[in-house]
């Protein structure tokens, strides 16, 4: 069980805090909330809401009590210690910092860089390694390769969709898409493999 995590800010300012965040499970279960400003969240970028689209007055009509999305993070996610991933994990760790300190939570979730869910999903290519001495240390290099021009595809793929950017549930869906799409790729890989050749 893993999940991808993305948060839209106010800002990327010291003062910033989420207005909205979304995950996405190993099951492709999305979930996304706007967060209401806290009473001390009063800090906002015109360059920001160009990007995400959302307004200060759309999170005070429509937002939830960062309390209440905190809670709910916690219930899906922090309380099972669900491995989170993000593509932003420094400035994503902020706003999750600040969302459960709102809360007045004092369990601190661990973000992790969404490059080691890829890597993760790359490692069934170690088996297509059958060689020993010079051969090995060759074939490792072949299957690092290999992994790197997969992440790249599945990213490229990915940034091809038609699909809303920029957005807490799309953006975290997309990083489930990318990473599931790696997997499907990397076991057609091995599949392939293992197919006897013709002599």
């Amino acid at each position: 069980m893993l999940a991808f995590v993305d948060f839209e800010a106010s800002s990327l300012s010291g003062s910033s805090y989420p207005i909205e965040v979304g995950w996405c499970t190993a099951d492709e279960q999305t979930t996304s909330h706007l967060i209401h400003p806290a009473r001390t969240w009063n800090e906002w970028s015109a360059a920001s809401e160009a990007m995400h689209g959302i307004t200060r007055d759309r999170l005070f009509l429509q937002g939830r009590p960062a309390t209440e999305v905190a809670h709910d993070m916690v219930r899906a996610l922090l309380s099972h210690e669900v491995p989170l991933f993000s593509d932003a994990p420094a400035w994503d760790q902020v706003w999750l910092h600040r969302l459960l300190l709102e809360a007045g939570l004092k369990r601190r979730g661990v973000l992790h860089d969404v490059q080691q869910a890829f890597g993760h999903a790359c490692q069934p290519l170690i088996s297509l390694i059958v060689g020993q001495g010079t051969l090995l240390e060759a074939q490792r290099q072949e299957i690092a390769s290999l992994s790197t021009r997969l992440v790249a595809e599945a990213t490229d793929a990915e940034a091809n969709r038609r699909r809303i950017r920029h957005r807490a549930g799309p953006d975290a869906e997309g990083l489930w898409w990318t990473w599931r799409y790696l997997q499907d790729h990397v076991a057609r890989e091995v599949s392939e493999a293992s197919k006897p050749r013709m002599a």
